[in-house]
């Protein structure tokens, strides 16, 4: 990964607590107007039993960027026993500018437990670190 200064993060709450076993949450999320192009994604889930099967669906301004078969655990970041430098997915290099980011998260059956938090982090870069380049 090319090494950048201006790195900053957007958190999306991808709400799977509304979620029932083997259902669908989903929303929208508006990019900072700071930031310029997402150079990773990564995503958490603070209950590991709950990630095998699920699945992701991303869309950047109409764009797919994760298709509806899209497991999630490819992105997942792999909580401690990962380097900090590993846990993103960083095969990015999306142009944003104020993007619409439309996401879904579908359970593959597995919340039938308590329920969890699922974020999805974006790894961006401000507009005047992209100036120049």
């Amino acid at each position: 990964m090319e090494k950048y200064i201006n790195v900053e993060f957007e958190r999306i709450d991808l709400r799977p607590d509304e979620m029932s076993s083997g259902g669908v949450s989903d929303g929208v999320h508006t990019t900072d107007n700071e930031h310029g192009r997402i150079i990773g994604i990564a995503l958490n889930i603070d209950d590991e039993a709950a990630l095998p099967l699920q699945k992701l669906t991303l869309r950047i301004d109409g764009r797919e960027i994760f298709g509806s078969n899209f497991e999630s655990e490819m992105i997942y970041h792999g909580g401690k026993n990962v380097a900090p430098n590993d846990k993103y997915f960083n095969y990015m290099n999306v142009d944003i500018d104020k993007s619409r980011i439309e996401w879904s998260l579908t359970d593959g059956g597995n919340t039938s437990h308590t329920s969890f938090n699922a974020y999805l982090y974006l790894v961006c870069l401000r507009k005047d670190e992209l100036e120049g380049r």
